[in-house]
């Protein structure tokens, strides 16, 4: 039987200070900045724009939220706790999933972007040699019968909505006080 896992994670950028040393390794100031102070402020500032891009990219960021539903069940979520790290937590998520999916191991993903939610998560469990113990339809063609994707779906592939804008559209109550570029300031303060 094919479970339906509706899927939405939140996700931080990089801490780990090896991984901002390689993303700082060919940063510089524009040729015609001479001046050391403004070098090395650019720099800085570069530093935290690379850092903060991480939370957008699997390679380089974590994850700190898994929300999800399966089939007609209660949605849940699952949170990183203060202190856990990514690979614990990325393994109690998956044993959560796989209880919940009963032995399906393709389930039918439905999300918001899930195609990042799914590409984000699918590689963070890689890197840290998790086994998720399903598989998520990641590098599948646009439209696949594996997974739907509302923002695909109402944008068209390779254009975009966001959650709250389609929801305001269709006359769907929607809470936009918090939202994904809220999650690192929050996971910061705790």
């Amino acid at each position: 039987m094919t479970h339906e896992l509706y899927l939405d994670i939140e996700t931080i950028p990089t801490s780990d200070e090896g991984v901002i040393d390689r993303l700082m390794g060919s940063a510089k100031a524009p040729s015609n900045y001479k001046d050391p102070e403004k070098i090395a402020a650019y720099v800085e500032g570069q530093k935290q724009t690379r850092i903060d891009h991480t939370g957008l990219e699997g390679t380089w960021g974590e994850v700190v939220v898994v929300g999800y539903a399966v089939g007609g069940g209660k949605p849940q979520v699952e949170v990183r706790r203060p202190g856990e790290g990514e690979k614990p937590y990325l393994i109690r998520v998956a044993n959560v999933l796989q209880q919940k999916l009963d032995g399906d191991m393709l389930p039918f993903v439905i999300g918001h972007n899930v195609m990042f939610d799914m590409r984000f998560l699918w590689q963070r469990a890689v890197i840290n040699k998790v086994h998720l113990g399903f598989q998520l339809p990641v590098g599948r063609p646009p439209y696949s019968m594996e997974y739907f994707d509302t923002m695909q779906e109402w944008a068209g592939y390779r254009e975009n909505i966001s959650l709250g804008d389609l929801c305001f559209a269709l006359g769907i109550k929607h809470d936009d006080s918090f939202s994904g570029s809220d999650v690192a300031a929050a996971w910061a303060n705790g």
